[in-house]
This record gives structure tokens, C-alpha cells and sequence, in this order.
């Protein structure tokens, strides 16, 4: 698997960045690419934001929130309470791009008070 499919996708690490989401993560999106923390300290081009792996962004997803894999391949997320009033991403294409997806919607909402700066 691809490195890219398992962080957030450029722009959705980018609008993360906006909303104020940490961005001492362990990979990083630079102008010539992504890079490790370690690599970005080094690499050419100049830095744009973190790029949060799956498993950072598991960690920051609210309590009841998941992402599963559909029967076509693609990914998808919910919240085990069924009173949510927001709708699930469909369609994501990566793990990562589902909860990149799944957090914005949650930070949009106000239910991530305490992973936002």
C-alpha cells in the first residue's frame, strides 16, 4: 500500500491545518512531496502542513465515530449513535481520507473541542 493512502490527502490535511487540528505529526506534506518528520527536516521545498497517518487521526476521531471498509473496496464512516443529524462519508477512496473527512465534519460541528488549538 501506498504511503499517500495512509495519511490525510493534501487538501484535507491542509483545510486540518486551517481548522487548527496538531500538526506535530509524524509525516508531513512539503511543496516537493510528503515526507517522514525526520526526512521533512531536510528535504527541499518549503513546508505546508502535518500529514496525520490513520492511526493519529483514530485517536482524535469523538468517541463512537469509526470507518469501515465497504463491500466495493471503498471506505466509509459513521457514529454508533444513530441521533446524529451529520452524514457519513461515502465514497472516500483511502482509510485516511475517510477520517480526514470524518474530522472535519466533527470539528464543523464542534465535537472536537479538545484536539483543536
Amino acid at each position: 500500500m501506498r504511503l499517500e493512502d495512509q495519511v490525510a490527502p493534501f487538501r484535507m490535511a491542509l483545510r486540518m491545518r486551517e481548522m487548527g487540528f496538531p500538526q506535530n505529526t509524524e509525516f508531513h506534506w512539503r511543496t516537493t512531496g510528503l515526507f517522514s518528520r525526520i526526512e521533512a527536516a531536510v528535504a527541499p521545498g518549503d513546508l505546508i502542513c502535518a500529514a496525520p497517518t490513520v492511526a493519529e487521526m483514530g485517536e482524535w476521531l469523538p468517541a463512537g465515530d469509526y470507518t469501515v471498509r465497504r463491500e466495493d473496496g471503498d471506505w466509509t464512516t459513521g457514529r454508533s449513535i444513530r441521533k446524529s443529524r451529520e452524514k457519513s462519508a461515502r465514497g472516500s477512496g483511502s482509510e485516511a481520507a475517510s477520517r480526514a473527512r470524518s474530522l472535519i465534519a466533527a470539528a464543523v460541528n464542534g465535537r472536537l473541542v479538545n484536539v483543536l488549538k
